[in-house]
């Protein structure tokens, strides 16, 4: 196993972690983690480096214009850990079966 493969598997720890996680489902995972925790993390630090750091005016264009960005960063962001963890998952699994 390459060293770059032992680095993108899952534990076995990790993977029960995900099986726990996957069961809430593909909608839950990327509305929670993605929009709501990447998205709305990012949306509050990109306002508050906006207008703390770069001295912008906080009006509703820099709201409307991070809400929007962040919000399908975040989306992005749930989805493609989404189907990364899924492949590693399965990976697991298949290296436990045989």
């Amino acid at each position: 196993m390459s060293r770059l493969s032992r680095l993108l598997s899952m534990s076995e720890k990790q993977a029960e972690r995900w099986g726990r996680t996957r069961r809430k489902g593909a909608v839950f995972f990327v509305l929670v983690y993605g929009l709501l925790l990447f998205g709305g993390l990012t949306f509050s630090l990109s306002v508050c480096v906006a207008v703390f750091v770069s001295h912008h005016a906080f009006n509703a264009a820099l709201l409307w214009d991070n809400a929007i960005t962040w919000s399908l960063a975040g989306l992005a962001w749930g989805i493609s850990i989404w189907y990364a963890n899924e492949g590693q998952y399965r990976a697991a699994i298949r290296r436990n079966i045989e």
